[in-house]
Formats: C-alpha cells, sequence, structure tokens
C-alpha cells in the first residue's frame, strides 16, 4: 500500500478490487497531484494519524466493512532503534488485539515477554516490588510495525498515505488541508470530508484539537510531564547475571528493561531528568554534545544511578546517547471527546496520560475497541454515544495521571509523603484493610478485569482522602522539627535549658 501515496492509478485498481460494504455517496481518488480536491462518502472513515491507535481503530473499523484512509505525516512506520522505547501492552490492549484478529494477539504475545514484576531501588537496594504476570513487554515501534504489517497484508479496504501531515482544517465547508511531502518539494492537497466521519489519533500534540480548541469546540487542559527522557541501548544480546529478563526495573532517575530489536532481545535504559534535578545534572542529561567530558560523566551518572545495566552500555552507545532526541510529552485532558459526528478524539489525542500509569497506549486501544462496540449498534450518533460511554473513565485516569506527574516536580516533605502513601498501601493491603490499588488494575493480576477507569480512580481518590492527609503531617512536622533543629546552634539550646532551672540545679516541671 505504499505506493498508494504517489501512484493514484494503483488506488484505482484497489477501489476496483474491493468490492464496497457500504452505500458510498462519493468517493474521489485520493490523489498527491498539488491542490486537487479528495472527496470522501457516507460510511467512509478518514483517520489522522498511522500510531497504535489510529491504525487499531482503521482495522476495527474496516473489520466492519467501512472503507478506511489514513493520513500519516510521517515519510513510514519508524522501525529506527531510537523508537524502540520500551512499553507494556496490558490486558486492555490486547482486547483489542483479539477483537480485530485473534492471531494478532498472539502476534504480540510472542514478540513481546511477560513482565513477572516491576522491581523499585533505592541504589542497590530493592525498595518495593509489584508482581505483574498480566503484562507483556514491547516496544511501541514493534507493536505500531505489528498492526501496519497486519493492515497492509489482511485488509483491502484500509488505504495508509504516508507524507501527509495535517496543516489545518476547515470546519465551514469540512475539509482538511493536508500539506504533502513527495520527492523533495511540498505541495497541498485539501480532502473535503463530506458525510465521512475522522477520527483524530494524532498523538499528544494532536494538530485536530488543537484546530478545535482554537475555534472553541474543545477545551482542553495540556499539562507538560515534569521529566524529559532519553534512552540508552546496551550491546545486542548482551546480559549481566544481576539482570532477570522477566523483570523491569525502576532505578533513581532511570528505567530499565529488555525489548527485542530486529528479533534480538537487547536490555534498555531510559534516563529520566526531572524538572527537579540539579543543575549540573540537567546540563548533562539534556546535552546534545558527546565531548569527552560529558561521556564521562554520563558513565559516572549510570553507575550511581543503574549500576546493574551500566557494565553492558559500551563507551560508542554514551556518545549516541546525546545525538538521540529528548522526549516530553504532557497530561491532556478535555472537556468534549467529539463535534458533531464528524470528528473524534482518541488516544493521546483526547487523553495522554504519564509513563508510570502504565495506560498511554493500553488507553488508546481500549478506546478502539469501546468505539468498534458502539459503531456495531448502529446508532445514529455514535460519537455521541461512544463520549457518554468514555469520557468520565478518562477523566478519572486524569486524576491519577496529574496525580503522579506532580509527584515528579515534588521534593522533601511533600516527596516524602508520597512515598509514605505508597509504603502504607501496600501495609494496608497485606492487612487486609484494603483490597487493591490502583497499580494492581494497571499491572497485577487485577488487570485482567478490565476494570472502568472511574471505578479504579473512586477507590484511588479515597484511598488518598485518608492517607495523603496523614502522611504530609507525619512528614512535613518531621521537617519542621528538624528545621527547626538545624537553625538553632546547639549552643543556644543548652543555654536555654541552663536558664531554666531553679538556683537549686533542679529542671522547673513548667
Amino acid at each position: 500500500l505504499k505506493p498508494l501515496a504517489q501512484d493514484s492509478l494503483a488506488l484505482k485498481s484497489w477501489l476496483a478490487a474491493s468490492e464496497p460494504a457500504v452505500t458510498m455517496a462519493s468517493v474521489q481518488i485520493p490523489s498527491s497531484a498539488p491542490g486537487q480536491q479528495q472527496m470522501a462518502g457516507s460510511g467512509h472513515f478518514i483517520v489522522v494519524g498511522a500510531g497504535p491507535v489510529g491504525l487499531a481503530a482503521a482495522l476495527l473499523l474496516a473489520k466492519q466493512g467501512h472503507k478506511v484512509v489514513v493520513y500519516e505525516g510521517r515519510p513510514e512506520i519508524p522501525t529506527n532503534i531510537e523508537d524502540s522505547y520500551p512499553i507494556g501492552i496490558n490486558p486492555r490492549a490486547l482486547h483489542c488485539l483479539r477483537e480485530v484478529a485473534p492471531e494478532l494477539e498472539q502476534q504480540a504475545m510472542e514478540e513481546g515477554r511477560i513482565i513477572d514484576s516491576w522491581q523499585i531501588f533505592g541504589g542497590e537496594k530493592m525498595v518495593a516490588e509489584a508482581r505483574s504476570g498480566t503484562v507483556y513487554g514491547t516496544t511501541r515501534g514493534g507493536l505500531n510495525m505489528l498492526l501496519y504489517n497486519y493492515a497492509v497484508s489482511k485488509f483491502k479496504n484500509v488505504s495508509i498515505l504516508f507524507n501527509h501531515k495535517l496543516k489545518s482544517v476547515k470546519f465551514e465547508t469540512k475539509e482538511l488541508i493536508f500539506d504533502v511531502y513527495q520527492n523533495g518539494s511540498k505541495h497541498e492537497v485539501v480532502v473535503s470530508v463530506g458525510h465521512a466521519r475522522v477520527i483524530a489519533a494524532d498523538g499528544v500534540h494532536s494538530g485536530v484539537r488543537r484546530a478545535l480548541e482554537a475555534h472553541g469546540f474543545v477545551k482542553s487542559e495540556v499539562t507538560p510531564w515534569h521529566s524529559e527522557f532519553r534512552v540508552l541501548f546496551a550491546k545486542k544480546g548482551a546480559s549481566s547475571e544481576k539482570l532477570d529478563p522477566g523483570v523491569h526495573y525502576i532505578f533513581s532517575g532511570c528505567y530499565t528493561a529488555i525489548v527485542k530489536i530486529g528479533g534480538v532481545e537487547s536490555w534498555t535504559a531510559v534516563a529520566s531528568c526531572k524538572d527537579t534535578a540539579s543543575d549540573e545534572e540537567r546540563r548533562l542529561l539534556l546535552s546534545s554534545e558527546a565531548s569527552a567530558e560529558n561521556v564521562a560523566a554520563l558513565r559516572v551518572y549510570m553507575e550511581k544511578t543503574a549500576g546493574r545495566i551500566s557494565p553492558i552500555i559500551d563507551d560508542d552507545e554514551l556518545k549516541r546517547f546525546f545525538a538521540r532526541r529528548t522526549y516530553r510529552g504532557a497530561v491532556v485532558k478535555v472537556n468534549t471527546l467529539q463535534h458533531q459526528e464528524w470528528i473524534l478524539l482518541l488516544g493521546d489525542a483526547a487523553h495522554s496520560v504519564l509513563p508510570p500509569t502504565g495506560e498511554g497506549v493500553n488507553s488508546g486501544l481500549e478506546d478502539c475497541t469501546v468505539l468498534s462496540s458502539v459503531m456495531q449498534e448502529s446508532l445514529a450518533s455514535p460519537f455521541a454515544a461512544y463520549e457518554r460511554r468514555r469520557l468520565g473513565d478518562l477523566h478519572g485516569l486524569h486524576q491519577i495521571a496529574t496525580y503522579l506527574n506532580d509527584g515528579l516536580a515534588a521534593s522533601g516533605p511533600e516527596a516524602g509523603s508520597r512515598l509514605m502513601v505508597m509504603i502504607m498501601q501496600s501495609l494496608l493491603k497485606q492487612c487486609g484493610v484494603i483490597s487493591n490499588t490502583s497499580e494492581d488494575h494497571f499491572f497485577g493480576p487485577q488487570a485482567t478485569e478490565r476494570r472502568a477507569y472511574g471505578k479504579i480512580a473512586e477507590s484511588w481518590n479515597k484511598q488518598l482522602a485518608c492517607l495523603l492527609p496523614f502522611s504530609r503531617c507525619c512528614c512535613y512536622s518531621c521537617h519542621f522539627g528538624c528545621c527547626c533543629c538545624l537553625c538553632c546552634p546547639a549552643k543556644k539550646v543548652f543555654q536555654f535549658s541552663e536558664e531554666l532551672k531553679p538556683p537549686d540545679g533542679r529542671m522547673q516541671s513548667e
């Protein structure tokens, strides 16, 4: 399907060979010709964005007989090593893949690796462990390519057009304007939506969402993550007896997991640079200069924060680290998911979260499952029905993501309070006082229930309402007491004690 972006004749053949399952009011052949208008018809879907969520939505709609055209700004699905950062697909994502085809779910599980647990370390000491057994470790790029290959090989009613970057949306005439990059030049293509429906799955910095917001159709809250990320990769096939392939490690400032790159399992380290980090640490982790000084400093940093993986990362890889992009996403919340039954926001475009929730791609793929279910019900207003069914749950997930994002910026007693909440949750769970935490439903055995995010957030809020004020009382009191001691020289304390003594040497009871 790749030549379709450049060859309208090939697409004509595709349309002729594909018997339409729905009545098409009017369909013009998608073309890359400058300024040429493309017309979509009733029963037709346009998907903006060929990431995992966009492709999953396209596949589920195509399975129901709809014709789908996917517009993607990139020249291809990226497979380079820099885009192979680790993710975990939980039962929500697996359910979506199974809805497309059981063999697709099976392939995703075979290409991934089951995660036994997440281990959290303070230095070289493990301070906590979250058991899993329900989540498969893979990469975003690997999942994206899996969906793309399935679309190309199995669905004739899905067309994927690369090098089409959304420029603007004309709401009055229902048109999408794309910049098309071809043979080193750029030209504009206008897509007349007509009676078709548009799925916006164009990510956290969604152009469709920004256009909706600019016209007052959507109100959004976009809060940048309080941390930036950059990846490092160990030598392919390298291993260490200190690293268990079934475990994902959370070190201080570094996430370590094993991923498959080109069919070979390799360890990767995702370095996190928090906004609260020291100036020296931020200069190092965000630098683009692979100087000998920076490479040496990065080696020291890795040995200090992630000593278990540092020995299998060579100096050449440390140099490549500084050439890679850093990534800072955002936590996104919108007040509505759709506009007048012709535009629907899916995935990160509607509800981007934070990596520690583990629900980024999983919540997006669950969006696709919910949409597919709504479309099967043949409702007159499917997008509005989708919003009624989904918006409350996504706002619940946003609450948890916002709390975790604020935690990245916390320091001192506030950071201690949040850590204390986690410890108390674990203890109360062991004592049977609470049954589950939000992490159990995201990562643990309870993830198989695929419980609604709204219900998870409801329980989480109740736990937090009790534990966080108590933790803050303890941590801030201790902090205040320590500050008093540090601010009062010991000599002054002893002098004050002497002043309280009566002439006979006995302390006054007061």
